[in-house]
């Protein structure tokens, strides 16, 4: 079973590092739980550095996507 979770989180991670675009994954609270190397390359800022931060943090009116993922999230989960 552990094998498993393992190939589908490399699965999941080749998906993510595949798009030229920025992606960034969030959690339900809003912290920034990952992201692939286009989001580091745009933003200058280190995966490490920007993980468990706020998503909201890095717009110029956060309540704005705020609003939005306080609506929509919870109908993913």
């Amino acid at each position: 079973m552990e094998k498993q979770k393992l190939k589908e989180a490399g699965y999941a991670r080749s998906l993510i590092e595949a798009s030229l675009d920025p992606l960034v994954t969030i959690n339900i609270d809003g912290k920034i739980t990952d992201m692939n190397e286009a989001t580091v390359n745009i933003t200058g800022i280190s995966r490490a550095r920007i993980t468990d931060t706020d998503f909201f943090e890095y717009f110029t009116e956060p309540q704005k996507p705020v609003r939005f993922t306080r609506k929509y999230l919870p109908m993913v989960q």
